[in-house]
């Protein structure tokens, strides 16, 4: 099958792990709902082209090795070979970052505005709840920028009993919230966009630090 076809299955899983995971993804985030329901409907999109799929040429460990790409283009690039069906803690990394990329899409499908940093918070606690209901936290050892993002992230998830407790609502005004959009504003990646404000049409051009060097 081809990364289309793996994503567009994995948004619209009914495989008991995958679903109960997916089923996790609700939550508030200064207005903005981040729902299961939504995620089946990019995966719906993916399947019947309207979001494309492509290939990066950046390989597994690169920080900005998946993209998901608005400005009229809605395209979501994946390094190759990823598995998105899997229970290991090395593919639930993959099926996180799938979830990650596709809460931009989500955005982007609602024309939510907000600024790049916000994107980036609310797209990671997404990813960080999906792993930690699989039972994996996500981690960069050797690169400690994009560490503290993951930590920060899966304290939000863990601190609130995010995967138990369906529906709560988020601010960038809590604390744990505010840590992590401090992370996200101190990486290399985002220190100069972090506070620019989000397009109508999604997140632009902007590459993101979140698939991690695999050390499975």
């Amino acid at each position: 099958m081809t990364a289309r076809d793996d994503i567009a299955q994995f948004l619209q899983s009914d495989d008991r792990a995958i679903a109960f995971a997916l089923a996790r993804l609700n939550f508030t985030i200064d207005g903005f709902a981040v729902d299961t329901a939504g995620f089946r409907k990019i995966g719906q999109m993916v399947e019947l082209g309207t979001i494309t799929v492509g290939t990066s040429a950046r390989g597994h460990g690169h920080v900005t090795a998946a993209v998901y790409t608005a400005l009229n283009r809605n395209r979501l690039t994946v390094p190759p070979g990823l598995d998105l069906t899997g229970r290991t803690a090395r593919a639930v990394s993959d099926q996180a970052m799938v979830v990650h990329e596709c809460t931009h899409a989500l955005m982007d499908y609602h024309r939510f505005q907000t600024s790049a940093g916000a994107q980036e918070v609310a797209a990671y606690i997404a990813g960080a709840l999906y792993a930690k209901a699989r039972a994996v936290v996500m981690s960069a050892p050797g690169d400690p920028q994009t560490d503290a993002i993951f930590s920060s992230a899966h304290a939000v998830v863990a601190n609130r009993g995010m995967v138990g407790r369906l529906n709560q609502t988020l601010a960038a005004a809590d604390p744990d919230v505010a840590l992590l959009a401090a992370a996200v504003a101190g990486h290399r990646e985002y220190a100069e966009v972090a506070d620019d404000p989000a397009r109508m049409d999604g997140i632009g051009d902007l590459m993101d630090p979140w698939y991690p060097a695999r050390y499975w």
